[in-house]
């Protein structure tokens, strides 16, 4: 038997339920003990093949072919007392490259590259209440590159080859602390959408109290850090849960397919980046630049003289710094967020005078400020508007012709659009504006205009 409730009635009802959910103050969320595990690996190919013909010259044959391969694991930890991301990565590509010329020459190109990074932020409170906290940050990043080049030319019978190898190795440490907390308040959101669908389908018995609320958002917390090999499992496993709790807490009513249906649409959506707090922070670092490579040449001459030349070199580049960071976000009622940085750092380069004799050391001073507001209109659909300034100077201890202090200003006004017509398929229109400045010599421009607008479709496939 369908209920019959007066115009008057459910008109009442909606209305306190919209004043009900607009209520709740994101900012006043605190995130439940996290902590996440994730590993993702990534593989990517490529090739390309094609013939050019020039009248009156000969054939020319092009093939290329391009590989990678990615591997990277984070770990997100959020407590009372403790914010920690960590991550490690391993990377390697290749690419070859072969061009002919059927009557004179054959040339072949190949590289490998491999990489390794692995880091730690970390900020520690004093305790519950407190919000001083100390930092710490150390930062590994570990590169190699292998290029080798042939080069045969038929006509008079001389090749070349060339084959260099080099190896970065990059540690770097930052210790600082400061007062102020960030807290990722997406999960109340996505806990209001889901009550907020429910209450729409006439789905719900009541309206939650806001203690209610902050339970399912603390349920989808967990539900969301959990992680499943199986996609599927985890589907099945996280509907349940919510059906198990929002049946427990006594406030649905009509587990028909409609209420199922509300209930995955919100899941499948709704997914935003929504942050609280202000944090003031203050780093001091520092971080080496080791480089070693090894260049050897071999050439074959028209009387068949072989000659060989092997350049090895290795010198390192230091740098030390200090750096004042204010970040600041603020939900503005349930559609609207506005997100506030500032940052200002000063650091000194060291050069390696033996093995660059010609270069100086210098000092940059940077400051950066982004002032940004992000509007949720509902799961599908989200938009952003930002407007950042940058101001970079560079200071060398010495002078000459070529190296001479300099200053840089970059101003960008940023626009971004977005829809969601399923979780995988994404459509965007961007709009972007772009002054740049600058009073440095031997530099192609030292004013420039850009404008971009786009419109772009994405897919993700898993």
């Amino acid at each position: 038997m369908k209920r019959l409730i007066p115009i008057a009635f459910l008109l009442a009802t909606f209305l306190t339920s919209n004043a009900q959910f607009e209520n709740i103050d994101l900012s006043q969320y605190k995130l439940p003990d996290i902590k996440r595990h994730q590993l993702d690996f990534s593989f990517g190919y490529s090739s390309n093949f094609s013939k050019i013909s020039y009248e009156d010259s000969p054939e020319v044959s092009l093939f290329g072919l391009n590989n990678n391969l990615n591997g990277n694991y984070s770990f997100y930890s959020n407590t009372n007392k403790v914010q920690m991301t960590g991550w490690g990565g391993i990377g390697s590509g290749l690419r070859l490259d072969w061009e002919k010329n059927d009557k004179s020459s054959f040339e072949k190109s190949d590289v490998y590259h491999y990489s390794f990074d692995t880091g730690i932020e970390k900020r520690i409170y004093f305790n519950e209440d407190d919000r001083l906290f100390l930092f710490w940050s150390p930062i590994l990043v570990i590169s190699t590159y292998y290029n080798y080049n042939k080069e045969v030319s038929n006509n008079d019978n001389i090749s070349n080859k060339y084959l260099s190898r080099n190896l970065n190795f990059s540690p770097e440490i930052k210790v600082g602390g400061g007062i102020g907390r960030i807290e990722p308040v997406g999960d109340l959101r996505r806990a209001i959408y889901i009550l907020e669908d429910l209450f729409e389908n006439d789905r719900l018995n009541r309206l939650p109290d806001e203690s209610e609320i902050i339970q399912l958002a603390d349920r989808v917390a967990q539900l969301r850090n959990q992680r499943f090999f199986d996609s599927r499992l985890r589907r099945i496993y996280e509907i349940k849960s919510l059906d198990s709790l929002l049946n427990s807490m006594e406030i649905v009513d009509g587990m028909d397919a409609t209420y199922f249906t509300s209930l995955t649409d919100m899941w499948d959506y709704g997914d935003e980046s929504r942050f609280s707090g202000t944090r003031i922070q203050l780093n001091v670092f520092g971080k080496l630049f080791y480089d070693f490579n090894k260049i050897k040449n071999v050439h074959y001459l028209i009387d068949s003289e072989k000659v060989t030349n092997i350049d090895k070199e290795k010198f390192y580049n230091e740098l030390v710094g200090t750096e004042l960071l204010f970040y600041s976000y603020k939900p503005m009622g349930l559609k609207w967020q506005r997100y506030l940085s500032a940052n200002i750092s000063f650091n000194q380069y060291f050069i390696d005078q033996v093995s660059y004799p010609s270069s100086h050391e210098y000092n940059i001073i940077k400051s950066e400020i982004t002032y940004q507001y992000d509007w949720f209109l509902n799961t599908r659909t989200s938009a952003s508007f930002s407007v950042n300034g940058y101001y970079q100077k560079y200071d060398y201890a010495e002078e000459d012709d070529y190296y001479k202090d300099n200053n840089d200003f970059i101003c960008t006004l940023d626009g971004n659009l977005y829809y969601y017509f399923s979780p995988r398929l994404k459509a965007s229109v961007s709009l972007l504006l772009n002054y740049q400045w600058n009073d440095q010599l031997h530099t192609f421009y030292n004013k420039q205009f850009y404008f971009r607008n786009s419109i772009g479709i994405s897919y993700s496939l898993f």
